[in-house]
């Protein structure tokens, strides 16, 4: 049976960007000997999780499990709040936030500004509704 490979197979420009700077901060975070965390998972990909846990990203749940060291922000973004419980932590931030969402965040964070309505349609629990929650003043 004939199997055809979609001319644009792969991850999307964001999870390519978010992967590839996990991939160097990795290898950054090692050779000055600090930990490198992930906060979360980085993107939806147990495979890619795991080669990037092999390459010495330790992913964590939440900022205070992190010592010290290095802690990548996730493809789906973070809330002001946990950008800012990180540099309270003395952690060297890598914001991985893919820019299509890091605009969505801007985009939210404009309306409140200007105290216009935001609806934000989505699972509550999931990463990048919590995360663009977070922008709503």
């Amino acid at each position: 049976m004939p199997c055809t490979v979609a001319k644009h197979a792969g991850f999307c420009m964001g999870v390519r960007q978010a992967v590839e700077k996990a991939e160097r901060a990795a290898a950054q975070a090692q050779e000055r000997g600090i930990p490198c965390y992930s906060l979360g998972e980085l993107i939806h990909n147990p495979d890619a999780v795991e080669a990037l846990r092999r390459a010495g990203v330790i992913p964590i749940t939440s900022v205070d499990q992190a010592q010290c060291g290095m802690i990548l922000l996730r493809g789906h973004g973070v809330a002001p709040e946990v950008i800012a419980a990180c540099r309270e932590k003395g952690l060297e931030i890598r914001d991985c936030t893919c820019p299509f969402v890091r605009a969505l965040h801007q985009t939210v964070a404009d309306a409140g500004e200007k105290g216009l309505p935001v609806i934000l349609i989505g699972e509550r629990q999931h990463p990048e509704v919590t995360g663009t929650a977070g922008w709503c003043r």
